[in-house]
């Protein structure tokens, strides 16, 4: 590998440069949560709305966060409910192409969806188990995915290890998760998750049966819940966004000074 020397101002550079020093340290990327919800937490209402949560300024932001990343992952529920195309769209520019990751274990997404042609010569990738049919992932394969088996059939879903292994195989150095619950719970069950992304709606939804941002974790003390560390805010408008870190950050080991 190639030797980094770092000095003054060592902080500010390793967290520029943080996917990477992550990637280069644990051989897969550095893997981001975001979600929008409402003030009590919830991304949809009970029919599966949510188109628009929060403003203009936050979707923006949204769009020049995607534009700094490599890989962007949904599940096959966000597929089948919205069609979404999961494309870097900044502002007064032209965002750069992304490998797009689909967590389908059962290769539910349909050949129409939106997010299957390539994007400018770049495939998107669906995640599956041994419980897909072969004969859905040929359909697949000719709607222009690329199909990623990994574990064995069963009743569970894809696994995460493995997966970001291979995307780290792959170069991919930072991966934006925009999930539904059951996927976010998954990677903060797992232990997948570096930092969250959350932004915070001033609406109130008030039903018990519209998803939440996390599904999944029963933590029986506020205690034993995920407590975020080195977290900052920002009002984006109205919104509110939330950034926090789940394990200690690579550059949070250097001083000010450049001392470790």
């Amino acid at each position: 590998g190639v030797r980094v020397e770092v000095g003054l101002r060592a902080r500010e550079a390793v967290r520029l440069n943080e996917p990477f020093f992550t990637w280069n340290r644990e051989g897969r990327p550095f893997v981001t949560l975001k979600a929008a919800a409402s003030l009590d937490g919830r991304i949809a209402t009970r029919t599966g709305e949510s188109r628009w949560l929060t403003g203009e300024r936050a979707r923006a932001w949204v769009h020049d966060c995607r534009d700094q990343v490599d890989a962007i992952l949904v599940g096959a529920g966000t597929i089948l409910k919205d069609d979404p195309i999961l494309t870097a769209r900044p502002e007064g520019r032209e965002g750069k192409p992304l490998l797009r990751v689909v967590l389908d274990s059962r290769l539910k997404t349909p050949e129409s969806a939106r997010i299957l042609p390539p994007d400018r010569g770049v495939a998107t990738i669906l995640a599956t188990t041994g419980s897909a049919p072969p004969e859905k992932e040929e359909l697949l394969r000719k709607a222009g995915a690329e199909i990623l088996r990994l574990g064995p059939s069963g009743p569970g879903g894809v696994p995460l290890a493995p997966l970001l292994a291979k995307l780290g195989e792959r170069g991919v150095r930072h991966l934006l998760v925009e999930g539904g619950g059951r996927v976010h719970g998954s990677f903060l069950r797992e232990g997948m998750a570096h930092k969250v992304l959350f932004f915070l709606a001033p609406l109130i939804i008030g039903d018990e049966r519209a998803p939440g941002a996390v599904a999944g974790l029963s933590p029986r003390l506020p205690g034993e819940g995920l407590r975020l560390s080195h977290v900052r805010w920002e009002a984006l408008g109205e919104d509110l966004l939330v950034e926090g870190y789940l394990r200690p950050p690579v550059w949070a080991a250097y001083g000010e000074d450049g001392d470790v």
